[in-house]
């Protein structure tokens, strides 16, 4: 039994004059200890979709779907937790004890007045910890992400971008979820910094069996993390299967694009290479396939009717009606 479930996801924010929709039919299910990469452009769905496994969206958001389930390890609810049917109280139980997320910009959603000690504490007092077992989880943890147990007694502006990064994964990790929903978090560290934090994660994930939706605009971060890539285009999944299929065989024309503007060591560049165009406007309806004017091998069809995302081969999945005349032209 997979972990998550989710089929027929479709998000939309209602504003004053306007309705986005933000997730457009997504599908996609996650297994235990699995890291799955979501990538694409900013605003096409990613966060919005990792958001809506909390219920953490605006009130003004409409979220429905065929299913949208999760199946607790400790018996929460027998068959599975029905994420969308679930009460505050019910969601203030799944939070942080079952799925957990390491925010984007996480290192600046620290509280800035609160000792960092304080901040795991109120994370683990409104799931029943004791003190002792708070102090001791606090150590721990803070031990797993590589950090002196003094920094507890620390305010934020007293740590390095990096460390806070740390003190944020650890926090993520306190209450032993099975799913961390990680939105960006290596976004403005530097290099050296991000490759220790996407080490501190893969390591965490293989001592404590954590299943990771690990969200990001840059593809090439996952090719040495994920198991599987899900690549997202105006609010759908329009290709996932196992990491290495992707990065070796893409199909759909906006992964080989984002593909291609990879820059490559082993390879002369003269110009950067670029996705032509901008994504389409989610508050209008859009008919055909969305990448289709962007598109350079779009037929009559791509731009009347929206293609199916089908299986290729395992659990490869494409969404798109040319991927035959693709392979043909590639070969």
């Amino acid at each position: 039994m997979d972990l998550l479930e989710v089929s027929k996801l479709n998000i939309r924010y209602r504003t004053k004059d306007r309705t986005i929709h933000a997730v457009r039919d997504l599908s996609i299910s996650i297994k235990r200890g699995e890291v799955v990469g979501l990538v694409g452009e900013s605003g096409c769905g990613k966060s919005t979709f990792g958001m809506s496994l909390l219920r953490l969206l605006p009130v003004s958001t409409d979220i429905s779907a065929k299913k949208m389930m999760f199946n607790a390890g400790d018996g929460m609810q027998a068959g599975g937790i029905d994420i969308l049917e679930l009460s505050e109280k019910e969601l203030r139980r799944l939070r942080w004890k079952h799925i957990s997320v390491i925010f984007q910009g996480s290192m600046n959603s620290l509280n800035p007045v609160a000792r960092i000690g304080s901040q795991f504490a109120d994370a683990m007092f409104w799931h029943g910890f004791d003190d002792e077992t708070i102090k001791n989880s606090i150590s721990s943890h803070l031990e797993l992400v590589h950090l002196d147990d003094s920094i507890r007694k620390s305010y934020p502006h007293e740590l390095s971008g990096g460390m806070k990064q740390r003190v944020a994964i650890a926090m993520a990790l306190v209450c032993s979820p099975e799913l961390v929903i990680a939105d960006e978090p290596t976004t403005a560290l530097d290099v050296v910094v991000q490759r220790r934090i996407l080490k501190l994660l893969m390591d965490t994930k293989e001592k404590l069996n954590l299943s990771i939706i690990f969200i990001t605009h840059d593809i090439s971060l996952l090719a040495s993390i994920a198991d599987r890539v899900a690549v997202m285009y105006a609010g759908s999944i329009v290709e996932i299967g196992d990491v290495r299929t992707l990065f070796r065989s893409p199909l759909h024309p906006y992964t080989k694009g984002l593909m291609s503007t990879i820059p490559r060591v082993d390879e002369r560049q003269s110009e950067l290479v670029e996705i032509h165009g901008s994504p389409p406007d989610l508050s209008g309806s859009i008919r055909g396939c969305p990448f289709a004017p962007r598109c350079g091998i779009a037929t009559e069809l791509c731009a009347v009717e929206m293609p199916q995302l089908r299986v290729v081969e395992g659990r490869h999945m494409v969404s798109c009606h040319n991927v035959e005349v693709q392979d043909g032209k590639n070969d």
